[in-house]
């Protein structure tokens, strides 16, 4: 008689970023702390930009349609999430985190600078220091390991929220 192979069933997550550098810095991530066999199926997609209402909206009809253990959005504070936005992400377990002003300050804070107030200096600053493509996830690969992050996550609670999405 044939064994048959149990297969545990994974966690399924969804993390939504705000545009097309927060999808490759969260696949970045998914790289390093979703690798196969750690039970998680783990999803990223882009909202393409937009007011957070609207991507909160289009997180909601994504999740209409299909079953996520967890879902989380990563945006920018840089425009403020308004009253109807904080109700319709709690009304659908949407966990909002915020890249203050923007993931480019985000980015800059895990690297252990001060980010300045304003996103196009954040920008600015995070294109000097990378000098890739944001948008690249392999871009992040050198600057951000492990090791980086596990470092940094303790300080930064928006990085530690994002981490606890990938266990």
């Amino acid at each position: 008689m044939a064994t048959v192979k149990k297969r545990k069933a994974n966690r399924t997550i969804l993390i939504m970023g705000e545009g097309a550098t927060e999808k490759a810095f969260l696949k970045h991530l998914k790289n390093l702390y979703g690798q196969r066999g750690s039970g998680l199926a783990i999803t990223i997609r882009s909202a393409t930009g937009g007011s957070p209402e609207a991507i909160v909206r289009y997180t909601e009809n994504i999740i209409k349609n299909h079953a996520y253990d967890r879902v989380a959005i990563l945006m920018d504070t840089d425009v403020e999430w308004s009253k109807e936005a904080r109700e319709r992400a709690k009304k659908w377990n949407i966990t909002l985190i915020g890249a203050t002003p923007c993931i480019e300050g985000l980015l800059l804070r895990i690297l252990g600078h001060t980010p300045p107030h304003r996103s196009e200096e954040c920008k600015q600053a995070c294109a000097r220091i990378f000098g890739g493509d944001l948008m690249d996830e392999m871009t992040y690969q050198d600057r951000l390991g492990i090791q980086v992050l596990e470092q940094k996550r303790e300080q930064i609670p928006e990085l530690e929220l994002l981490l606890g999405c990938f266990s």
